[in-house]
């Protein structure tokens, strides 16, 4: 109702003084109802925020800083292009539209037009969020091209008014997706959340966040170790301690850590989060491998599903010498003789390994299926 209001006001005001003049004050009523959507969705919040004074008459402080920022790029680029130093301007224009989502996100988080421009602050929310960032900047591309293509048929074929319609409701959208991705990641950028009302707030985490609000990521590190004593059987105290020693690249306390949380993954039958983890500590370099050979079939079974085929043999590798009477063995090596050869094309390697099996481990219930695949592997090798 609101883009279909002010869309409707921008088609009569189109011209003249009078009509930039509605320009400017309808799409700023327009960036605020976005910058609030933003916010709300942020918090949690997914019902589009109502039509209320507060919401439209409200303060408009945002939507004038966000214009703010759209003058003093375009400022600072036509300064260096004026000087005679292109490249420069070029490398500006391109790092400014990378970061410009983070730029608004930054608007919204802390309300602070000079936050919004540090290089610094808008790298650091950048390598918070990590890769979602770049699927955030590919999908804002593509609801930029969506809205280009229909707001040039719209306007085209009926009349120049959708072209208001189409873009209000876009840009809607797209600060609703900003706000998502602040969502996602509300723990690593100290966004609170708003709380169920049917649920019971978890106040174990409420020291923890006033850390991250503040970015003092060390304390934060250390208070959720503090819960991970407290707690050792809660995923949830595990899982954000982990994600916070990767994102930080703190190899030391992953390590201290990440042992004990693949276990209890393992034990719980997370299978597919324990492979994640596994393949987490090996982006750092640091060892996190299972205490028993069962774990070792599990988490390589897990890590096969997900197509981690060269890191599956690397665990599997010797794993008879660390223990030699575990009925597991031959499970595991036989998978790893399954994926050297069907993943890896090393027929060769997959032939010594089950003839291994052959030789240490005969009366295995899995000894049928050795020498069937046997047979298969001998005759692709004849």
């Amino acid at each position: 109702m609101l883009v279909i209001g002010i869309s409707v006001l921008l088609t009569i005001f189109d011209s003249g003084f009078w009509g930039f003049a509605a320009s400017i004050i309808l799409n700023a009523m327009m960036f605020k109802y976005a910058f609030v959507v933003l916010q709300q969705t942020s918090r949690g919040n997914m019902e589009p925020p109502p039509l209320d004074s507060q919401t439209i008459a409200g303060d408009y402080d945002l939507p004038f800083k966000f214009y703010g920022l759209i003058l003093a790029y375009v400022f600072i680029a036509s300064d260096l292009y004026a000087h005679g130093w292109e490249t420069l301007g070029a490398l500006f224009v391109f790092v400014g539209l990378l970061l410009a989502p983070a730029s608004i996100m930054a608007l919204a988080l802390n309300e602070s037009f000079i936050d919004a421009l540090n290089p610094a602050i808008l790298w650091r929310l950048v390598v918070r969020i990590g890769w979602s960032y770049l699927a955030l900047y590919g999908l804002i591309f593509v609801l930029q091209a969506a809205r280009s293509n229909a707001t040039q048929i719209l306007a085209g074929e009926l009349h120049w008014g959708f072209y208001y319609f189409v873009s209000g409701y876009f840009t809607i959208l797209t600060f609703h997706v900003m706000g998502y991705i602040l969502y996602q990641n509300h723990e690593l950028v100290g966004q609170p959340v708003e709380e169920d009302e049917n649920e019971i707030s978890d106040q174990r985490f409420h020291h923890y966040q006033n850390m991250m609000e503040i970015g003092n990521v060390e304390a934060a590190i250390a208070e959720l170790e503090q819960l991970v004593e407290e707690y050792p059987d809660d995923l949830d105290v595990h899982q954000r301690l982990h994600s916070l020693c990767l994102l930080e690249k703190r190899g030391d306390k992953l390590s201290a850590h990440a042992n004990f949380y693949l276990r209890l993954l393992l034990r719980r039958g997370r299978y597919a989060q324990a492979a994640e983890i596994h393949m987490d500590c090996l982006s750092l370099h640091v060892s996190c491998v299972p205490d028993d050979a069962e774990g070792y079939y599990r988490l390589a079974q897990a890590l096969t599903r997900s197509g981690q085929h060269k890191q599956m043999v690397k665990l599997l590798n010797g794993l008879h010498k660390h223990f030699p009477r575990s009925e597991f063995i031959p499970h595991a090596y036989f998978l790893m003789a399954r994926t050297l050869s069907e993943s890896l094309n090393k027929d060769e390697l997959a032939i010594n390994t089950l003839n291994f099996l052959v030789e240490n481990y005969p009366q295995h219930p899995v000894m049928p299926d050795v020498h069937a695949y046997l047979d298969v592997l001998h005759g692709d090798t004849r």
